[in-house]
């Protein structure tokens, strides 16, 4: 295959839209360099004979050998290549203030200089001693409590945040009782997707991790009613088989088989996935396996899943109790 770069030699990379060419970069092929130079405006001068012994127009004292455009005369094929013209342009440059600023240390635009507190804390910063931290792990607690809820965030000497990897396989994964450094990106970003709601943004060491995690992408939606509050949760069945498929692997992992919590059954057939917290008052935990739990099913003698998991804990009045405190706590705000 030929290069459709327009070079004419053969292929050797492929790139990502699909195109072959010669070299594993597009800067690298002659035929783009060809047609970039040709992109490029040259100057337009026309070589003369100067029998009139004409002088250049830019200072220099020579004799011209060049006519412009414009009808000016020059030495040079272009006027940035005259000998005075440089000499006039280096001299513009060391009268410019920013010029005089880089010399004597000055910058004569604010007209002030540094105090000594100021000094010492630029001095400590250089050698790479910082000051203390505003905003600790209490402070963010404070302000963002039900993102510790969910996380589990813990802090060393130096400041930095840790947290759990959501692929359980991982090794510094919830599961195993690993740790691994958080980034700002990483923090900011989870905490934006638990206070929208869609609870997304899942915490990863790698990206082999967030690629191998079968919760990647997996974000319930839900419409939201007049008082900011989900109203109705959609979610593919697909992606609740993906979430109900992740409940049953991880208490297989851990126990080696599966079973009710409550009674102990172990018909598979007849075991259920019900959600911990509320799916009506918690919808970004409605795709999250740290929040299902395996109960009996309708169609099993005990009905764990009816008794124990929706018959006080997701009754109708009890909802309606979670969610007029929460109308009324946004009231107060």
């Amino acid at each position: 295959m030929i290069c459709e770069y327009g070079c004419g030699q053969e292929t050797k990379h492929q790139f990502k839209n699909g195109k072959w060419c010669c070299s594993n970069n597009v800067a690298s092929c002659k035929g783009t360099q060809k047609k970039l130079s040709r992109s490029k405006p040259k100057s337009e001068s026309i070589k003369i004979i100067n029998n009139n012994n004409l002088y250049c127009d830019f200072g220099c004292n020579n004799l011209a050998k060049y006519k412009f455009k414009n009808g000016k005369y020059c030495c040079s094929s272009h006027y940035s290549k005259c000998p005075q013209y440089k000499v006039n342009k280096s001299k513009n440059f060391k009268d410019h203030p920013m010029y005089k600023f880089k010399i004597d240390g000055h910058n004569p635009f604010y007209k002030r200089k540094h105090s000594i507190e100021s000094k010492l804390k630029l001095s400590k910063s250089r050698l790479g001693i910082s000051s203390p931290r505003k905003y600790n792990l209490e402070r963010w607690k404070a302000n963002y409590p039900f993102f510790f809820k969910i996380e589990n965030i813990k802090e060393d000497k130096l400041g930095n945040f840790y947290g759990q990897c959501k692929n359980h396989n991982c090794p510094n994964s919830k599961e195993q009782g690993g740790w691994f450094k958080l980034n700002r990106v990483q923090f900011w970003e989870r905490i934006n997707a638990l206070e929208r709601g869609n609870g997304g943004a899942y915490l990863y060491c790698s990206d082999k991790c967030k690629n191998e995690c079968p919760l990647f992408g997996l974000n319930p939606t839900f419409v939201i009613n007049q008082n900011n509050l989900p109203d109705e949760i959609y979610y593919t069945s697909e992606e609740y088989q993906i979430w109900r498929n992740e409940v049953l692997k991880r208490q297989f992992n851990e126990l080696g088989f599966n079973e009710c919590e409550i009674c102990g059954n172990r018909n598979i057939s007849e075991l259920a996935i019900h959600h911990e917290k509320l799916q009506k008052t918690h919808p970004e935990l409605s795709l999250d396996p740290d929040n299902g739990i395996i109960l009996c099913g309708s169609n099993s003698l005990n009905k764990c899943h009816y008794k124990y998991g929706h018959k006080d804990h997701c009754s109708t009045g009890k909802v309606a109790n979670i969610i007029c405190e929460r109308i009324i706590k946004k009231e107060i705000k």
